[in-house]
């Protein structure tokens, strides 16, 4: 079987060959009058039983054909998406306290840094529901674009303690930050050190909060499962 399936041309070869061989020799003696001295109507239906030989063995040969062709460009397909993923998520992110006084910081500041070799478009940083800041363009070659926000903007409150304030950051804040980019016409979402498609990270929050909406849905009472045991037994 392995062998037939990769010398599958040459033998689909040969079979059209032998079949042509066959229907032209048979046509030849089917058409040779009463000097034959073999049964012609016999020979006739041998000549359409291999032409139907050969067009399903050519029907065949091309459905397998189709579908390597398409495995491959699938294959190819999926290989430049996980190639291109791989360059998105070569741009950082970095959260740092600012605007230290008495102690304390007030601000934080967000920089986004494309490390890629490419434009890095429409980029949106949204904190839940709340935009943030936004990008039109990020020049390539480890160009830096970032913003500056108080503490009380994204929920820290006015000021954080100068020894606790980066652990803060960096545990309170940036797994709620989101950041939205554009690359080479494909778009990401990157939330924490975490970046995938956008449409893999909508499918990743619709499935949270199908199992958060499950966990939170509170046990029948006793006069509900009584209601529905009723209901069960009355159908």
């Amino acid at each position: 079987m392995q062998w037939l399936n990769r010398h599958r041309r040459l033998v689909f070869g040969l079979c059209v060959l032998a079949a042509a061989i066959a229907g032209w020799a048979l046509g030849t003696w089917s058409t040779c009058g009463p000097t034959c001295a073999f049964n012609v109507t016999l020979f006739e239906a041998w000549g359409t039983w291999f032409g139907a030989i050969a067009t399903a063995g050519a029907l065949i040969y091309t459905a397998r054909a189709v579908r390597a062709e398409l495995a491959r460009r699938n294959a190819e397909r999926h290989d430049a998406a996980a190639e291109l993923l791989a360059i998105a998520m070569t741009c950082t992110l970095r959260l740092a306290p600012k605007g230290l006084s008495n102690g304390s910081y007030t601000h934080c500041a967000v920089r986004f840094t494309n490390r890629t070799g490419h434009a890095v478009r429409n980029v949106v940083v949204r904190l839940g529901d709340d935009v943030l800041d936004g990008a039109a363009l990020i020049a390539p070659g480890a160009q830096a674009w970032g913003f500056k926000r108080p503490l009380t903007d994204l929920g820290l409150g006015p000021a954080l303690p100068e020894r606790s304030a980066a652990s803060t950051i960096r545990d309170q804040l940036q797994p709620r930050l989101v950041f939205e980019f554009s690359l080479r016409g494909s778009r990401y979402v990157r939330r924490g050190q975490n970046t995938q498609l956008a449409s893999d990270a909508m499918q990743s929050s619709h499935a949270a909060g199908r199992t958060r909406s499950a966990s939170h849905q509170p046990p029948a009472s006793g006069s509900e499962r009584s209601r529905r045991t009723q209901q069960i037994g009355g159908r």
